[in-house]
């Protein structure tokens, strides 16, 4: 009895060890080592066209605002709070806001907003959004926003961005001031 036994458990591990599902495993290991020794190749993304002018669904002003997105707003509830980092949370409360759940009286808050022109990101394209105008082809997409006037160009055709020197950015041969949104 013991014997027969012993025959069993020795045939089953012969034959766990020499399923297809354990040289399976063990080949995807290996493949995986071979992917990470090989570059990946670069490509294109695929071509989507975002022109037109685009607008809040329900109006100017809809979405979001200094008390949040309408969806999610900042407001103190327990279920609109969003999922911090430890970091994340400490730079938040670091913010004192003048308006929203969290402002703070007019002497005592740090957002830079009265002294930076224009905007920065994301504040332009999410703060009171307005309309926004977006133009592209296959070379660059130029983001015209309402508010302030500003504009964005973001080059899509593998350009290299101008170099940072002294007093502004090499282009070309040229120097020339940098622009508040980037390259």
């Amino acid at each position: 009895m013991l014997n027969r036994f012993r025959t069993s458990v020795i045939g089953l591990v012969a034959a766990l060890t020499c399923s297809p599902v354990a040289f399976a495993q063990n080949a995807q290991l290996q493949h995986s080592g071979a992917a990470k020794d090989q570059k990946a190749t670069a490509a294109p993304a695929a071509f989507h066209d975002i022109s037109g002018t685009w607008a809040p669904a329900n109006g100017p002003n809809d979405g979001i605002q200094p008390y949040g997105v309408k969806a999610m707003p900042n407001d103190g509830k327990p279920e609109h709070q969003l999922p911090y980092t430890p970091y994340g949370l400490e730079t938040y409360k670091s913010h004192k806001a003048p308006i929203g759940a969290d402002e703070v009286l007019p002497t005592q808050y740090n957002d830079p907003r009265d002294r930076c022109e224009p905007l920065g990101f994301p504040r332009a394209d999410l703060y009171y959004l307005r309309e926004t105008q977006v133009m592209q082809n296959e070379y660059k997409v130029a983001v015209l926003y309402q508010y302030a006037e500003a504009w964005r160009v973001i080059w899509t055709d593998g350009r290299k961005l101008p170099e940072l020197v002294d007093g502004g950015v090499l282009v070309g041969k040229e120097v020339r001031e940098p622009r508040f949104y980037g390259y």
